[in-house]
């Protein structure tokens, strides 16, 4: 699935991808990875985890690169052509 087939898809929606305490923060990034990236996420935590344990955690650090949040930063669609989006 693409970036924008994904948004397309879920925009608006609550998500639940483990079918298991509801709709949960975490929820969101797990179907990302899985949808977008093919990968099956782990239970690492809830949302913040993922920034937190980067570094720990292969198929983030492989596959993403960590941005820091600042109070000027506005995240950009970058193009990568061999994941179609």
């Amino acid at each position: 699935m693409t970036f924008n087939n994904f948004v397309s898809r879920f925009n608006g929606k609550a998500t639940n991808f483990d079918g298991g305490s509801g709709v949960q923060c975490v929820d969101l990034i797990k179907m990302y990875l899985y949808y977008v990236f093919d990968i099956k996420p782990q239970s690492i935590g809830n949302a913040e985890a993922y920034w937190r344990r980067y570094n720990e955690l292969p198929y983030l650090h492989d596959n993403f690169e960590r941005i820091p949040n600042t109070p000027t930063f506005v995240p950009q669609k970058r193009r990568y052509s061999s994941m179609g989006y």
